[in-house]
């Protein structure tokens, strides 16, 4: 997967989140290595929040990943605190701030599959009734 596409579905997943479950003013620099990697932040600055594909150089702190690892946490197929523990992850600044971000995107990922769900279960009913 190329950086773009990746950045355009982590956008896209960030900013359909419940942000009243994320600190209100912080800046994170997400660095992803590999393939499709790529430089984007995602910021919460007095009420103004932003995921753009830029470097922040007055951020908060900072998250460099693999890209694939980065996918397959925010998809539920790795576990971010192993990666942190094994050394997968490298953090500047707070670690439990910073993992907020990607515990923000895995949450989207989650919505998501549940609104897919119940727009199945609808479409089911409807179906039955014809």
């Amino acid at each position: 997967m190329e950086f773009t596409q990746l950045f355009t579905a982590v956008r896209e997943r960030l900013f359909n989140i419940d942000r009243s479950k994320i600190d209100d003013n912080f800046a994170v620099q997400v660095t992803l290595t590999g393939d499709g990697g790529g430089v984007f932040y995602v910021a919460n600055r007095r009420g103004e929040y932003a995921v753009e594909p830029y470097d922040y150089r007055d951020r908060d702190g900072g998250i460099t990943l693999d890209a694939k690892l980065f996918v397959d946490i925010t998809t539920d197929k790795a576990n971010s605190e192993l990666a942190l523990a094994t050394g997968k992850i490298k953090i500047e600044g707070n670690p439990s701030a910073l993992l907020g971000v990607l515990k923000a995107a895995k949450q989207s990922v989650k919505a998501e599959a549940k609104a897919e769900k119940q727009a199945e279960k609808q479409a089911d009913k409807q179906a039955k009734k014809k």
